[in-house]
């Protein structure tokens, strides 16, 4: 019996360390995206876009940078540069 009890406390600790593992990673992290134009004189500057993503450090900074991106229109370039705050 006593046996069964310590099998089953030793269970149930392992348990909840699996899920507190698990779960401990996800937060919030903060993504800014800096924009910056080149290609004419006297460009505006824009001030950063910034928004919260929930989820682990890995996953978040990708679709952080996911949000990267560079387009030239009419011979201005706008360069859109994300990464985690």
């Amino acid at each position: 019996m006593q046996k069964h009890l310590l099998s089953f406390g030793l269970s149930a600790i392992l348990l909840s360390g699996a899920v507190f593992g698990m779960t401990s990673c996800v937060r919030n992290y903060r993504c800014e995206c800096k924009i910056t134009y080149e290609g004419k004189p006297g460009l505006p500057t824009s001030p950063p876009r910034e928004y919260e993503i929930k989820d682990t450090n890995k996953n978040a900074k990708s679709l952080c940078q996911s949000g990267s991106k560079s387009y030239t229109d009419m011979g201005i370039v706008t360069t859109e540069t994300c990464d985690i705050k």
